[in-house]
């Protein structure tokens, strides 16, 4: 598996008052207890660092609260099957903190990303039997389930052009709101692999939507020619 930058500890910040102004926007008062919140710690990551790898044990609990998360599945083909984005908030480990379970998706930044990071070994010790947390946990698990659920029934549904256009608008739409008018993508196939279809297929469509002057394409770059009709197209399967 070509893991790109395995995450370890970036640049972690020491600033407090950056802590607490994270905790007071996302409301993890409610939830945390001082103990935990006084081992929380502000990780900066930078694009393509995992946050988790296939089969190893997930060694700390994220909170997302800057920036998006990538999530994909990684076939014995050695194919990538896209699952979803994160953006703010969202937390990663969950499901391992409940379980024995190890990662089976790959979790990566899509783009430079601030997380709030505790070892899982201090948040099980100290919060396995808090009611307030596992309140949280469930509130997490509940709306990932609500929104997976939603995505499942719509792949079903709508064509690979609703699909690229998801995609696309995810990539190209950074956490402010502000669009980025060129995409780099390094791989069609891993494009048609993430999307489910065939390279032949993604090609076709692709065309298609350059002859409806939605996208044109140039030497492995992808610029977004009309924002609008992207939008319309891409009907938050990934988000």
């Amino acid at each position: 598996i070509n893991q790109r930058i395995k995450l370890r500890n970036w640049h972690i910040m020491t600033s407090e008052k950056q802590l607490l102004d994270y905790i007071k926007q996302f409301n993890l008062d409610e939830f945390f207890s001082s103990a935990l919140i006084s081992e929380l710690k502000v990780e900066r990551l930078p694009k393509g660092a995992l946050l988790s790898s296939l089969g190893e044990p997930l060694e700390k609990f994220y909170m997302l609260v800057e920036g998006k998360l990538k999530i994909y599945a990684l076939q014995e083909n050695g194919k990538k099957i896209l699952i979803r984005f994160y953006r703010p908030f969202a937390a990663v480990g969950d499901l391992e903190f409940l379980s024995d379970y190890k990662p089976n998706a790959l979790v990566e930044t899509q783009e430079p990303s601030t997380v709030l990071s505790i070892s899982m070994a201090s948040i099980r010790k100290s919060a396995y039997d808090c009611p307030k947390f596992l309140r949280f946990v469930v509130r997490e698990l509940s709306r990932k389930m609500f929104a997976y659920s939603r995505a499942c029934q719509m792949n079903l549904v709508y064509p690979l052009e609703n699909r690229i256009a998801s995609y696309l608008w995810s990539i190209c739409t950074i956490t402010d709101g502000k669009q980025l008018e060129e995409i780099r993508v390094t791989s069609l196939n891993e494009m048609a692999d993430l999307l489910c279809t065939s390279y032949r297929h993604l090609s076709r469509v692709l065309t298609q939507m350059e002859d409806r002057n939605i996208l044109s394409r140039n030497r492995g770059k992808i610029k977004i020619t009309d924002h609008d009709q992207l939008n319309d197209l891409a009907v938050g399967l990934f988000e």
